[in-house]
């Protein structure tokens, strides 16, 4: 057993940990994934004196998360558990198990900047997402989409976007990128385990789900294929997607899941 305390990124690195103990040898099974309980005095006045939570009170609760808009100002506080069970191939085969993806790569990054501010140049990030495309045994113009980090937080949103443009290179302009925050709002230790569960069933369907409350990229943010209005098509169903999670102290994971 295993208990990562790892802020936002918890729910990714019990994936990615789950994954390297499999690969290596040292677990059969892994059940991986995250909770946490935001929705609580101690929760809400932590983050809000952080200034890391929206006050939009001008529109709708469900349209207050804007990842990567011009309006966001901060996150929107969320409940939910979500977990995954990581086995071998082989294994999962030989029981008749129902197969929805594969993990095939995972990485962990830190920038040590600040313990609410990302690094400006999102290092931790990138750092990790070039573990995982290593692990992986890819390039990044193998990835068909990206399910971003992308909280609608003022500071790192343009974070993720710069690091996703190192990340990507050239493929930057033409790789989709969607944000389930945007529909679901900040799920903390659960929200990278619910984001490897979104690029799954993105992969599952063919089709990568839109940005939620996207209207007008914030000029930090552009220059990036951001998925708005309608999902998008992928050209497969068993192509590779890559996963972003970041927690406080400048903590990231990247995850890149398969389809089946």
């Amino acid at each position: 057993n295993a208990n990562l305390s790892g802020s936002g990124a918890g729910g990714a690195q019990a994936i990615g940990e789950g994954f390297r103990a499999i690969r290596e040898g040292r677990a059969d099974v892994a059940l991986c994934g995250g909770y946490d309980n935001l929705v609580c005095i101690e929760g809400l006045s932590g983050y809000g004196r952080l200034g890391l939570l929206t006050t939009n009170s001008d529109v709708a609760p469900s349209a207050s998360c804007r990842p990567f808009d011009r309006r966001r100002d901060g996150f929107a506080p969320a409940e939910g558990a979500c977990f995954v069970v990581l086995e071998a191939a082989d294994r999962a085969a030989r029981r008749g198990a129902a197969i929805h993806g594969f993990v095939v790569g995972a990485g962990d990054g830190a920038d040590g900047y600040d313990p609410a501010t990302p690094s400006p140049d999102g290092r931790g990030l990138v750092n990790a997402s070039m573990a995982a495309l290593a692990a992986a045994q890819v390039g990044p113009d193998a990835l068909e989409f990206v399910v971003a980090h992308a909280s609608g937080s003022v500071a790192f949103d343009p974070v993720e976007s710069r690091a996703l443009a190192a990340i990507l290179g050239d493929a930057a302009t033409h790789t989709p990128v969607t944000a389930p925050k945007g529909s679901m709002g900040h799920t903390v230790a659960a929200s990278g385990a619910f984001n490897a569960a979104a690029a799954l069933l993105a992969l599952k369907s063919g089709q990568v789900p839109p940005t939620a409350n996207l209207e007008e990229p914030d000029s930090g943010c552009d220059g990036l294929d951001h998925v708005t209005g309608a999902p998008r098509p992928l050209a497969s169903t068993d192509g590779l997607g890559l996963v972003h999670s970041v927690g406080l102290g400048g903590q990231a994971t990247a995850l890149v899941i398969r389809g089946a």
